[in-house]
């Protein structure tokens, strides 16, 4: 966002973050295993697209590597405060300005405040690690893998492993290697299908290297081919769904009955349909729970007395235990404080009713406000990366038109809103992300869906769509140029 605000604009953002370095979850996610789950010349910027990535699915240190390396190249760190919290936004309607309140985590005693014509809040959903209440007082080591500890030495020690999603079919392996035995306690299993990953040798490299439109052509084939998957999860009862489901079926049964444990397969195999939760990837996670220091337990985690873990009336004692529980998205800003016009609390307000916006970025009666990576802008078939970009110069174009029509402040009006909302809601009511019959970090508690309606092409073309005509008309009495 703060490239797009540079280079489309002109205008030099002040940038809040509460980590140590750029990088967001990457910087954030260090566990063995880490990578993505798109392939990496996909997730990556489209104006700043990488040659030298070395495999298909890069891992955790390569992205992160890449991320710093584009904000060192557009001077992000020059306007960049590092460690730094941000504890309240609110709206001065005196001023058309948002006040801005803010603290050295290490100093949370001094808090500081500036004013600002414009906020985006990019602080994204997956941040705030997910523990349930009953898994803590556990007396061992406990390590979340979003805030993993390096200096744990899993060699020979029993290893409980709670969770079936993304990070814990990636770290699966590296602790099913080092651990004595493992225990993986998995309330719901995943859909996880067979992943190649292979190495992009120096030719490949070279050639986008020198000849970049073969590197744009490649990415244009992939952003296609993961674009059109869209269909399977809109249309779950296809006929094109229910033959993928039967080969995803097949493909589970048929990996654990040549690792020699079929009767895995009973307790391993969903029983929602595929694409309700994340459609997961990998080549040895079957292979690995096959193995004789694993036990699958399929149940979740009841209670923990000491070191001992129970499941379905039954203890298990081990010596660490590792939470890949994933993130909390229900609130999307956390301890973070909004307030908009008239003393509303955004919190507050999402609470009692379903989060509502405006082209998935603006929120009435919070002017001036850009929040990215909201309610309905979360992807389940391609790279979020897009939707990122197609935000950023959403937020762009609206700030065009703050100058161009020398308005006070822009807020959608509240009809505008609830048209796009409610016509969000009905689009989404045959996906299979609604009517899967599954629990996922893709539903909100007061079940809307944190995710788009459908393909990133559609999503780019109705945040393209928008009129003045949504916006509450404020003029100012003498036009000026917003910075």
């Amino acid at each position: 966002m703060a490239i797009k605000l540079s280079k489309r604009l002109g205008i030099e953002a002040d940038i809040f973050d509460y980590s140590s370095e750029v990088g967001g979850t990457w910087h954030a996610n260090t566990y063995p295993g880490c990578a993505c789950d798109v392939p990496s010349h996909l997730y990556s910027f489209s104006y700043e697209l990488n040659p030298n990535w070395t495999e298909n699915y890069s891992p955790q240190p390569e992205i992160y590597a890449y991320l710093r390396r584009v904000a060192k190249k557009y001077d992000v760190y020059k306007n960049l405060q590092l460690n730094t919290t941000v504890l309240k936004l609110e709206w001065i309607p005196a001023m058309n300005q948002w006040k801005v309140d803010y603290c050295h985590k290490d100093h949370p005693e001094q808090v500081q405040s500036k004013h600002y014509d414009l906020v985006v809040s990019a602080i994204g959903g997956l941040r705030v690690p997910k523990i349930p209440s009953q898994l803590k007082g556990f007396a061992g080591t406990v390590i979340h893998t979003a805030q993993w500890d390096l200096s744990v030495d899993f060699t020979g020690k029993r290893v409980g492993l709670v969770g079936s999603g993304a990070s814990a079919v990636q770290v699966l392996p590296y602790l099913q290697k080092s651990a004595s035995h493992l225990y993986n306690f998995q309330r719901t299993p995943s859909w996880v299908g067979p992943r190649v990953r292979y190495k992009y040798s120096s030719f490949v490299k070279t050639l986008f290297t020198w000849i970049p439109l073969a590197m744009m052509l490649y990415r244009w084939f992939l952003y296609c081919y993961f674009d059109s998957r869209v269909f399977a999860f809109t249309h779950p009862r296809s006929y094109l769904v229910r033959r993928v489901t039967k080969k995803f079926a097949a493909s589970i049964a048929d990996r654990l009955k040549a690792a020699g444990r079929p009767d895995l397969a009973i307790s391993l195999m969903p029983d929602f349909a595929i694409g309700c939760k994340r459609v997961l990837g990998s080549e040895d996670y079957y292979e690995t729970l096959a193995q004789e220091n694993v036990t699958v337990i399929p149940h979740a985690l009841d209670k923990i007395d000491g070191q001992t873990l129970y499941s379905d009336g039954q203890g298990y004692e081990v010596d660490i235990l590792v939470l890949a529980t994933g993130f909390d998205i229900q609130d999307h800003f956390g301890d973070l404080t909004v307030i908009g016009k008239d003393g509303v609390n955004l919190h507050d307000l999402w609470e009692k009713d379903s989060p509502k916006t405006y082209k998935t970025v603006m929120i009435s009666g919070f002017p001036n406000f850009f929040h990215l990576l909201g309610p309905g802008s979360a992807l389940g078939h391609s790279s979020v990366i897009e939707m990122i970009e197609c935000q950023a110069n959403f937020c762009t174009d609206r700030i065009k038109d703050m100058n161009h029509y020398g308005l006070d402040y822009l807020e959608p009006t509240a009809e505008a809103q609830e048209k796009f909302t409610s016509k969000l809601i009905e689009d989404l009511k045959t996906s299979v992300w609604v009517s899967g019959g599954c629990v996922s970090w893709y539903q909100q508690k007061n079940g809307s869906v944190n995710l788009w309606s459908g393909s990133v092409t559609s999503f780019w073309w109705e945040l393209k769509r928008s009129s003045i005509q949504d916006f509450v008309q404020t003029h100012e009495h003498e036009r000026k140029k917003l910075v």
